[in-house]
């Protein structure tokens, strides 16, 4: 909407320029704004405009002024006949006069609360004024506020800023709106903001990935800012940007680093990995990548990509097999890659396991063929010397004949829903190309088991990260086959062992393994305290098939044995909320008296009787009472957590048991003094339930109203009672 002389104005002001108040009148050709100013996108420009409209004074609105010449007089008045006396003229004054303090009177709200606004709460009552003050000095900072336009705040760490700012977790989640807004908001952070936002644009609309392209081939001297060397990544999905739009987005982007081509058949739950696209990898996509052979071109040198993907449903076209990939691997686009991706790469036996072979040479016929597939993947990837980071997903090439072919200077690994990886093969891999694994991912793997961990310390002695998720995906619809492919996750007789290095340990969904398996697993954790010190997130999350007693009695014991191991105390920062130095003073706050761990004393006013009475052992009698008093439950309980709905920590439950039979925890609670406390993790998660792992786990946050929406409030049952009665008589 264009900003006019009329913004701002209330509607009286507004209806006293016109003669009927309910038709909008334009104003004339000759007041009219330019086109420039009305497609003006400064927004100091909007914001001084709403701030200050232009309001007429009150003899210009009595006199007319502005009223149209066409309709009245020259003061927007009718034009008079010649008056027949002079009671008639002095009649027609006193009415104008009367019109013009009318006109007046209705000017004067605006006026008055102007003058509020400006005067703040000096027309209120001095209590009132006390009242208001207290009330801003409680609110005022009691610290220095930092100018945010001061000129050493540098342009990086605006851009660190509004990037941690919007985003809400991954790259599709980037708050777009929330940009745009402060791009708009100041001139001095219009830049940063959209740095942030055309870092890796969101494309989700064929029509904004044309606009995309069309902004790009604009030279920068016509635009405000230089767009193409802001983009450095870019994730395409072939179902929603066209082919030929691809080159277009590609070829001005001087300064892209990661280029993403992919489509959601291959995203989970992965059953689609055997539908046939028509989209393959175009010629002119690779020649868009590349320098211009002509000297007039602006691109004279070419994109120098560290992250791609190749997706195995796309081989085909300029890219016919799996060999064409090692010879693009050459070129000088690619030859900079330190992140790879490998997306649906399948051997060729495997579109015939219908097809039982009839003898034994077609066997190593297609044991030949495959080998041949996975030479040639091996030779890939052998062709990036930089390549440090890489990625298997949904690929059946990676086994064990695969993975004596990788490189040995990878220190990320990635193997996604890859069902060929068992545990026996991954330590032999990690014993001779494990040394320089920094971060370890493995989710999804069904024939992966936690076998490896036995020997891990050895084989990646500088491992930073261990991620692992061992739950699966469905192959069909029809038939649930998310089963693991092993028979046990850990053995009792089988320890882990943790390099020194280790930072962050989650391992979500592990099932199939006995209690005791899972204690061995913890209590290693525990012996090596003292040899994990960078250890700052742990996360182990288990199902075990045994009693719900048992289960909520070992999940109690060893969260609570974790915790005391591993987890940094809390400590309140300091209440300080100035930049300035603190007094000499009050450098030293004073400390508070530590409590007593001990129970409560009694109070003084109670009698000796009442004292040894409550000192004094519990009766028979008192606990039949106690017994009767309590609601009786039929139910089994559902899950875990129902086990603590009944009695709280310290009650008596229904079953009294005698003082000598004690459960495990309290048995081990007296030695806990002796355990190795490292107390430097920020998160200690161990949980331990019977629920079932499936591909959706819903929580309780699935199951809640919009959050727009107002909460309407809880039914009591009482509505009945507050319908009318009519008795009738």
């Amino acid at each position: 909407m264009a900003v006019t002389r009329n913004a701002g104005r209330s509607s009286a002001v507004q209806s006293c320029r016109r003669r009927n108040p309910g038709r909008t009148s334009r104003p004339p050709s000759s007041r009219r704004p330019s086109p420039s100013r009305l497609s003006s996108s400064d927004p100091t420009d909007t914001v001084q405009d709403d701030e200050s409209p232009v309001t007429p004074s009150p003899q210009a609105v009595g006199t007319g002024k502005h009223a149209n010449p066409d309709i009245g007089g020259a003061d927007g008045n009718p034009p008079s006949s010649p008056p027949a006396s002079a009671s008639k003229h002095r009649r027609s004054s006193r009415t104008k006069a009367a019109g013009a303090k009318l006109k007046t009177e209705s000017s004067r709200p605006t006026l008055r609360a102007r003058s509020r606004k400006v005067s703040g709460h000096a027309s209120c009552s001095p209590a009132k004024r006390r009242k208001i003050s207290s009330v801003q000095a409680q609110e005022a900072p009691a610290g220095v506020i930092p100018d945010w336009r001061d000129p050493r705040i540098s342009f990086a760490c605006w851009y660190d800023i509004f990037l941690y700012a919007a985003s809400l977790g991954t790259v599709d989640d980037l708050a777009t709106g929330w940009l745009v807004h402060a791009a708009t908001t100041c001139r001095a952070l219009a830049e940063p903001a959209l740095t942030a936002l055309y870092r890796c644009p969101l494309i989700k609309q064929a029509s904004k990935a044309k606009r995309l392209a069309a902004l790009l081939a604009r030279p920068p001297s016509e635009t405000l800012f230089n767009y193409r060397v802001k983009i450095e990544a870019l994730h395409i999905n072939i179902n929603i940007v066209p082919q030929a739009v691809l080159p277009q987005l590609i070829h001005p982007l001087s300064r892209l680093r990661v280029l993403i081509i992919y489509t959601p058949a291959d995203q989970p739950p992965y059953r689609q990995l055997d539908r046939n696209l028509r989209w393959h990898y175009a010629e002119d996509m690779f020649r868009a990548l590349a320098a211009d052979t002509d000297g007039t071109s602006e691109k004279r040198f070419p994109t120098m990509l560290t992250s791609w993907e190749w997706s195995g449903r796309f081989i085909g076209g300029c890219v016919p097999d799996v060999q064409t990939m090692g010879h693009i691997h050459q070129t000088p686009p690619f030859s900079q890659l330190t992140k790879l991706s490998l997306t649906n790469f399948q051997v060729p036996s495997l579109s015939k396991l219908q097809q039982k072979p009839e003898s034994e040479e077609e066997e190593l016929r297609a044991y030949h063929e495959d080998g041949l597939v996975i030479e040639s993947v091996g030779n890939a990837i052998s062709q990036l010397a930089r390549l440090d980071h890489l990625v298997f997903e949904s690929s059946t090439v990676l086994n064990h004949r695969l993975l004596p072919l990788l490189p040995h200077q990878l220190a990320h690994l990635e193997f996604i829903n890859c069902w060929e990886v068992n545990s026996e093969d991954l330590a032999g891999f990690l014993r001779t190309h494990g040394g320089s694994l920094r971060t370890l991912t493995l989710l999804h793997n069904q024939s992966l088991d936690l076998g490896f961990l036995t020997t891990l310390s050895e084989s990646c002695p500088g491992l930073r990260e261990l991620h692992m998720n061992l739950s699966y995906y469905r192959h069909h619809d029809c038939v649930n086959d998310a089963d693991p492919m092993y028979d046990q996750a850990l053995l009792p007789s089988q320890i882990p062992t943790w390099p020194s290095s280790l930072r962050v340990i989650i391992i979500e969904h592990v099932r199939d393994w006995s209690a005791e398996a899972a204690e061995t697993c913890l209590q290693s954790l525990i012996d090596n305290a003292k040899k994990l010190p960078h250890l700052r997130h742990l996360a182990i999350k288990s199902t075990l098939d045994i009693p719900w007693q048992t289960r909520a009695t070992m999940r109690r014991e060893w969260r609570a044995r974790m915790e005391k191991v591993f987890l940094r105390p809390l400590a309140c920062p300091q209440p300080r909320a100035t930049l300035r130095p603190l007094p000499m003073d009050m450098d030293e706050a004073p400390r508070k008296r530590k409590r007593s761990g001990g129970p409560p004393r009694p109070p003084s006013r109670r009698s000796g009787r009442l004292a040894a009475h409550a000192d004094g052992p519990t009766t028979d009698a008192a606990k039949s009472l106690r017994r009767q008093r309590r609601r009786p439950s039929y139910r089994d309980p559902d899950t875990d957590e129902d086990e603590t709905d009944g009695s709280a920590p310290g009650q008596e439950t229904d079953d009294d048991a005698p003082d000598d039979t004690v459960t495990g925890a309290a048995k081990r609670s007296c030695g806990y003094d002796d355990l190795a406390v490292q107390g430097l993790c920020k998160t200690v998660n161990v949980q331990f339930d019977n629920q079932k792992v499936r591909e959706l786990q819903y929580s309780m946050e699935d199951f809640v109203d919009d959050q727009d929406t107002e909460s309407e409030d809880e039914w009591q049952g009482d509505d009945d009672d507050d319908e009318s009665i009519i008795i009738f008589r």
